[in-house]
């Protein structure tokens, strides 16, 4: 009951956090730049998803269900995570222009957030794999990026600074941030390095 209950919490922190955060982008991007931040992330969404091919629920499978070999698991995960990592990357580079219809601000903001996936998509087998082996480390590892970017959103628009650029460099750095944190509770936990 009390990881039910715990994992819970976790949750209405992480919702929290994302709500919070997205009225304050919406509240200060205005209409345009809202919109704009809208579909780039719906991209992002997409390419997570293309890029993931199902690893996530695969590796907290294969690691809960056999322990011995986790290491190996988190270890391929890693190497497959990197490629389809970099095809997205390459891709949404290519695509951005097209993507952002001729828009040279939002084209930017595209290649900003592909550098946000290849991020995602490089903590995935170490975020994944703790859901099967700590689930309070894994808590904590999700929550740890909302709560970075609300941070960071808040002093952003505390000085003014907050715009359609910048909270796209927020998302993808605070992503960057959550991979290395999981690394390093794998790490700590023996799930990583691994030979694949």
């Amino acid at each position: 009951g009390r990881t039910v209950a715990s994992t819970a919490g976790f949750n209405m922190v992480w919702f929290g956090t994302l709500g919070l955060g997205g009225i304050l982008l919406a509240r200060t991007l205005g209409p345009t730049a809202r919109g704009e931040y809208a579909a780039i992330t719906a991209w992002l969404d997409v390419a997570l998803i293309i890029g993931q091919c199902g690893q996530p629920a695969a590796l907290c499978f294969y690691v809960a269900r056999d322990s011995g070999c986790a290491r190996q698991y988190v270890a391929t995960s890693r190497a497959f995570m990197l490629a389809t990592g970099v095809l997205v990357l390459v891709a949404g580079v290519l695509f951005a222009p097209m993507l952002a219809h001729g828009n040279s601000g939002v084209a930017a903001g595209y290649r900003i957030a592909c550098g946000a996936a290849m991020a995602a998509l490089a903590g995935t087998c170490y975020v994944s794999s703790l859901q099967a082996w700590d689930l309070h480390r894994w808590n904590v590892v999700r929550v740890s990026q909302p709560l970075l970017s609300l941070t960071a959103i808040t002093g952003l628009w505390a000085l003014r600074l907050l715009t359609l650029h910048s909270a796209l460099a927020v998302l993808a750095v605070t992503l960057l941030l959550q991979a290395m944190y999981a690394y390093c509770c794998c790490r700590f936990s023996g799930l990583a390095p691994g030979a694949s």
